[in-house]
């Protein structure tokens, strides 16, 4: 990994990205200057936060209320909800744009009881951003007797929801994206784990594994995410006894368009077959595994770097043969399915960062690629063919040239963040990498948010 600095920055509409952009050795000589990608992105502007309101499970100087939903209803559009290690109940942001921000180091955890609704973002107007960072949504799926129920849902969205950085455990799904309007948002999910929930037999009958990702309507996009649809329940001796069921799919899309850059989608496993001991001993098989990614008429697939992967059939009762097949990398219905070429970069970011805290960002890529950054206060999901991805920054944008990737494929930007402006308590960015093999011919990579903040919170 080799530790770089940007002396300068350029600002650029999108069509520089279909330019030549080369940075002079020049440029990586000395320290990250913070000071100098603060003014670059503000040059946007950003989405400036009015208010940062602090949510901590207790009351004590500097915290504002002891649940995030309580800071979502007060705080005003563009303003940061910076949440500090704990438990809380769910969230609904409703028609609002906010940040809800995990604190650095912190673990934050919305957790779904059965007498709670889902977590839910919906109905955000055209040009809002809804952004989720480092957060574990856990809804508790696994109580006997209870309708089970997605981690997250968006809905009839127009504007951005933005997930960085968190994990979606347990789902039924593990996110829903039903954004029915138009013009259509977009959902862009950054270095996020999405699990469905296993399938279980809760005394009263079967319930079956949640996929990672229901989508019915909209546009999504997956950076460096980990996307598992849930193992299906093994079977058993019963009266009546219970049938294994199968492994759910990693992703079901049903319509609109979907990318996956630099992801792992995998179906959960089937369940296992057993015996039925009389009036006859009987193989009862086991179930099949569920399919990467099912693709319906309607619905567009793209993958760039990706792994789809079926589950693995459950496996027979011991002396038994009825194997079953494993699920489908992707089981194509009747869709399309764009498989683009290229080496997408990752990009990682430590947030949220504080006035005088280190900003640091590492972008990795091919060695000897050329690297940019993008950054800019507003984020989108837009396809563009010819780059191989998508943008995930809006433009009018900074572009930042960074050169050639040293032999290790890593470049470490870092340095002091200087002082927010006086009437900004915090301000919510948006970076993207993008790489090229040579002049031209860019691929777009993974993207992040910086979330920056004033020194005394």
């Amino acid at each position: 990994m080799v530790h770089v600095s940007v002396a300068g920055c350029l600002v650029r509409d999108r069509a520089a990205l279909r330019r030549p952009v080369v940075g002079p050795a020049a440029w990586c000589a000395a320290a990250w200057c913070a000071a100098v990608l603060l003014c670059a992105a503000l040059a946007a502007p950003p989405a400036a936060a009015q208010a940062v309101w602090v949510v901590a499970p207790e009351v004590s100087p500097g915290v504002d209320f002891t649940e995030p939903q309580s800071a979502v209803n007060a705080a005003r559009d563009g303003d940061i909800v910076l949440v500090r290690t704990g438990a809380y109940f769910p969230l609904r942001i409703v028609g609002k744009s906010v940040t809800v921000a995990a604190d650095a180091g912190a673990l934050v955890v919305l957790a779904m009881t059965w007498d709670f609704a889902p977590i839910e973002v919906r109905d955000l107007p055209q040009g809002g951003t809804v952004v989720l960072h480092g957060l574990t949504l856990h809804p508790d799926n696994d109580v006997f007797g209870i309708t089970r129920r997605p981690s997250l849902i968006v809905q009839n969205c127009r504007g951005t929801v933005w997930v960085e950085d968190c994990d979606l455990q347990n789902g039924f799904p593990a996110l829903s994206v039903s954004n029915a309007v138009a013009p259509a948002g977009t959902v862009t999910l950054q270095t996020c784990t999405l699990t469905g929930c296993f399938g279980i037999f809760d005394g009263l009958g079967s319930l079956t594994s949640g996929e990672a990702l229901i989508q019915s309507a909209g546009h999504t996009s997956f950076s460096g995410c980990t996307l598992q649809g849930g193992n299906g329940h093994a079977g058993f001796f019963d009266l009546p006894s219970i049938l294994a069921k199968p492994g759910a799919a990693g992703a079901v899309l049903a319509a609109g368009t979907c990318l996956f850059s630099n992801c792992t989608v995998a179906g959960g496993k089937g369940g296992n077959g057993f015996i039925q001991p009389f009036p006859t001993p009987t193989c009862s098989p086991p179930a099949v595994g569920g399919d990467g990614v099912r693709v319906s008429a309607g619905a567009t697939l793209r993958a760039i770097q990706s792994l789809m992967q079926g589950g693995a059939g459950g496996n027979p009762a011991p002396d038994c043969s009825n194997t079953v097949p494993d699920g489908q990398a992707i089981a194509n219905d009747g869709g399309s399915v764009e498989l683009l070429s290229g080496a997408p970069p990752t990009l990682t970011a430590l947030a949220p960062v504080r006035e005088g805290g280190t900003l640091a960002l590492t972008l990795a890529g091919t060695p000897g690629d050329l690297a940019l950054l993008a950054i800019s206060g507003r984020a989108t999901a837009q396809f563009l063919p010819g780059l191989s991805g998508e943008l995930l920054v809006m433009f009018p944008a900074s572009l930042l040239a960074l050169g050639a990737l040293p032999a290790g494929g890593a470049l470490a930007l870092s340095g002091v963040l200087p002082a927010l402006p006086a009437s900004v308590e915090g301000a919510t960015l948006f970076v993207q990498a993008a790489s090229a093999p040579a002049p031209g011919g860019w691929v777009l990579g993974g993207g992040a948010t910086l979330v920056l903040l004033d020194g005394s919170l």
